[in-house]
């Protein structure tokens, strides 16, 4: 593969955090039944509800999460993509829709501590939630940051809509090489090995 000229220029890297950084365990189908919610996105299904129910339902998905996230498996090239940015002195983010909690647990799970600071961790406190591009946006104002000098690596199309809505690159990883959302990407790679081998040419 080409190395794009612009992977160069980025210094502002937001990575999503479950099937980007970890492999993919959720089964959406599965919590989407045990909290009793319809086939669509679970957190714009729980906005809808009364106070009290999405209390009650918020509790139980983050019990839910909590569980998944010590389970969690690091990807493939993870540690080292990050050990390489993290060497040139470069911003790294986290944008996921999941809890503060959820995103300790994992790195914990997977033994990426250390990498990101705590402020530069987005998760669904922060709202507006993926697909907005809101949480890039707040990013980019802490670390003073440019839109064309900054990227969202994710694997779903809320990281590529967040990316493109917030003005930035993106980068999509889909490990079985379909890209169904190629229409969102500046970048497709099957792994973070593959796009660290990129950056190292």
């Amino acid at each position: 593969m080409t190395k794009p000229t612009w992977l160069a220029e980025i210094q502002n890297w937001i990575f999503d955090m479950d099937g980007t950084l970890t492999i993919a365990i959720h089964d959406f189908d599965e919590i989407r039944k045990e909290l009793g919610l319809k086939n669509a996105p679970i957190l714009e299904q729980i906005a809808l509800l009364p106070s009290f129910q999405q209390e009650i339902i918020l509790q139980k998905l983050h019990e839910i999460e909590l569980n998944i996230s010590m389970k969690n498996i690091r990807s493939d090239g993870a540690l080292e993509i990050l050990t390489f940015l993290k060497s040139k002195n470069l911003k790294l983010g986290i944008l996921t829709r999941n809890t503060q909690a959820s995103i300790t647990e994992t790195f914990k799970a997977i033994q990426l501590d250390g990498f990101f600071e705590d402020e530069f961790l987005i998760g669904r406190e922060f709202v507006p939630h993926k697909p907005s591009g809101a949480g890039i946006i707040h990013l980019m104002k802490l670390w003073n940051a440019k839109p064309e000098n900054t990227v969202m690596v994710g694997d779903f199309r809320y990281d590529l809509e967040a990316g493109k809505d917030a003005g930035c690159r993106t980068i999509y990883v889909d490990r079985s090489g379909e890209f169904p959302y190629k229409n969102l990407a500046d970048l497709q790679i099957t792994s973070l090995t593959e796009l660290l081998e990129l950056l190292q040419k």
